[in-house]
């Protein structure tokens, strides 16, 4: 167990019912919890909605009372933004001033609480853990960055960086950020985030009989994704208009269905593009379903999962996909790479690459031994991965770095 008071300090929002215990949505709830297992004296400051919201905060998180609670303000626009800039910094203070350890990370509307405690740092003698998981605030690579994009991209690497000069311990996801910010490796742990757990991975047996029961004369492809520009939307779009093409010109290609689940602010144009797709490929829209068991059922039904994302974030669908033996036909960002093996569990194409993307779609729906092959190899990369030994890993790592714990 990790001793001393610890506190995680994050924007995820909790509520407090009248029944004095913590709620908040499923996946959440289950990440505090693991925390729990090695954490003695575990604490969250994170915005608490009121007791009248309507919220999806519905799952109890065992364990944690609500004296464990800091209570943020929520910050809904830029005008309760500006109002809760001091509010919000005494609690992250008074919170700082009664921890031994303090735990945030790089993300967070409007900013990450990160920014407060590297103020509070000087003047606290809290160890810091910082955790860099996402990278949305990056400015794009493949087109020019808007004014606000340059602005936020520069803010979050000048201050996060500051930040993680000064933690005492730090955890990526993928060594990309690391190098980005441009931190040595001392009391680095670099652990991808993984949120699948051990009973959902397939046994051997199970791949088996998955991949008997896929159709040979179709090829199912998912992409599965928030539906906003950053995903690759238009890639994607482009590439099934030049698959149409590649599939007119051969006879002996096995048809392709590519089914796009999501939601987000080009979810109509993407449903008005699979109702309009009278060619070759078969595009269809599909409702969103609750992750857990039955997103893992509906992966189960495709050959591979497409992900064309423009940032260099790590998506966790990777390692979804691969616990269900599907491999991933990916933009070669740098969180993918991080943890795919080219040409064995997946197959990657560039950024912005909407005509290499349909390549590739085209290479594996064309040769069944490859299908096969990075269907087994990703089940294999999974083996001895899940969200517990995520939590494990990074007990070992803050006992080991910050001295702060025990076996017990």
């Amino acid at each position: 167990m990790l001793t001393g008071a610890y506190t995680l300090f994050t924007r995820i929002p909790v509520a407090i019912g009248e029944d004095g215990n913590v709620y908040t949505d499923g996946l959440w709830a289950k990440d505090l919890e693991l925390h729990l297992d090695y954490i003695a004296d575990f604490r969250i400051c994170c915005p608490v909605y009121p007791k009248s919201a309507v919220t999806d905060a519905t799952t109890r998180v065992s364990g944690l009372a609500a004296d464990k609670v800091y209570a943020l303000k929520i910050d809904r626009g830029l005008g309760s933004v500006a109002r809760n800039i001091i509010p919000n910094f005494r609690v992250v203070s008074a919170a700082a001033r009664q921890s031994d350890i303090v735990h945030s990370g790089g993300a967070g509307w409007a900013f990450p609480l990160s920014f407060y405690l590297l103020f509070l740092k000087p003047f606290r003698s809290f160890k810091w853990v910082m955790v860099i998981e996402s990278s949305f605030w990056m400015k794009p690579k493949d087109r020019k960055p808007s004014v606000r994009q340059w602005i936020e991209h520069y803010a979050h690497k000048i201050l996060l960086g500051a930040g993680l000069r000064r933690a005492d311990a730090r955890i990526y996801t993928q060594d990309g950020y690391r190098k980005l910010f441009g931190i040595n490796t001392d009391a680095t742990l670099i652990a991808p985030a993984i949120w699948v757990d051990e009973h959902q991975i397939l046994s051997d047996l199970d791949q088996k009989n998955r991949l008997a029961g896929l159709e040979k004369e179709t090829i199912r492809y998912l992409f599965p994704a928030r539906l906003i520009p950053d995903k690759g939307i238009d890639e994607l779009l482009e590439a099934v208009e030049r698959l149409d093409n590649m599939q007119t010109m051969s006879e002996r290609q096995p048809k392709i269905e590519i089914d796009i689940i999501g939601t987000g602010p080009l979810a109509e144009r993407c449903k008005r593009f699979a109702e309009q797709q009278r060619k070759a490929v078969r595009v269809r829209f599909l409702e969103p379903v609750e992750y857990g068991t039955p997103f893992f059922e509906l992966l189960k039904l495709y050959h591979a999962v497409i992900l064309a994302n423009r940032q260099q974030e790590q998506p966790r669908v990777v390692f979804d996909a691969f616990s269900q033996g599907v491999p991933v036909i990916s933009s070669d960002t740098l969180g993918v790479k991080d943890i795919v093996s080219v040409g064995e569990n997946a197959l990657l194409f560039e950024v912005g690459n909407a005509g290499r993307l349909a390549e590739q779609l085209n290479l594996f729906a064309a040769n069944p031994d490859l299908r096969q092959s990075l269907s087994h190899a990703a089940l294999s990369a999974i083996r001895g991965l899940s969200h517990a030994e995520m939590h494990r890993k990074r007990e070992r790592f803050l006992r080991e770095t910050l001295s702060c714990g025990s076996l017990l």
